[in-house]
């Protein structure tokens, strides 16, 4: 029996902004049973030369944190990190951030060359007291964040809402590395692909603010507000 067109539409628009992940461009996750990294006790750092959406991927990952754990964690320029002690989330690309940049120098091999042409790459990375949430590219920084949540946290991204289940106590595996390419170049479905790109043509503000509404923060990356599961 055939599919209804508006079902159809609908089905494909959903392909078109959750593309299957390519295998060929995956490493394995090593989630080992050791020492665990607290992100309840860290302090979030972005690089010296942060773009706009390194910043707000900080905001999203504290904004995030504080609905699951009633936590609130800081955010902090690595210019003025010297006092900060304890676990650090680092937030950026060696390009923006020097921490990250060194992290890379030390593990090198791990995080994913800078590219604006390749498909999107993200990177969550953890070792000892730092966790990296980098990327390829400036939006797969913002990626990385979105995705520690949904795997490791469990954030369920959906259209009208998320849902996840509030918990105090929130810990990475140390040594965690998820790399993990875009099948696919392109996230949006056409027809926000053109509104989206208009926006960037036209006025880059304006772009920024309809990346930053619910609908399309959902559509980007899933997140959006949300409400909280009961503690199983």
């Amino acid at each position: 029996m055939a599919m209804p067109s508006d079902k159809a539409s609908a089905l494909a628009a959903v392909i078109c902004v959750f593309p299957a992940r390519n295998p060929a461009y995956m490493t394995p996750t090593a989630m080992p049973s050791g020492m665990l990294c607290r992100v309840t006790a860290s302090t979030i750092i972005v690089g010296r030369r942060a773009t706009w959406l390194d910043r707000h991927a900080a905001e999203e990952l504290r904004d995030y944190v504080k609905k699951i754990s009633g936590t609130i964690l800081n955010i902090a320029d690595e210019t003025l990190t010297m006092a900060v002690t304890g676990n650090r989330i680092l937030i950026g690309r060696p390009s923006t951030s020097d921490l990250v940049k060194n992290f890379a120098d030390q593990n090198p091999g791990i995080l994913p060359a800078e590219s604006d042409t390749e498909n999107d790459c993200l990177a969550i990375v953890q070792r000892g007291e730092v966790l990296v949430l980098s990327g390829s590219n400036d939006r797969s920084v913002y990626y990385s964040v979105c995705h520690l949540l949904q795997t490791v946290f469990h954030v369920g991204f959906y259209w009208d809402r998320d849902v996840y289940e509030a918990t105090p106590d929130m810990t990475v595996p140390d040594n965690l590395t998820i790399v993990e390419r875009s099948a696919f170049k392109f996230r949006h479905t056409i027809g926000q692909w053109v509104y989206n790109h208009g926006a960037f043509l036209n006025k880059p503000s304006a772009a920024k603010n309809w990346t930053n509404t619910p609908a399309t923060r959902s559509t980007l990356t899933g997140c959006t507000a949300g409400t909280a599961m009961p503690a199983r």
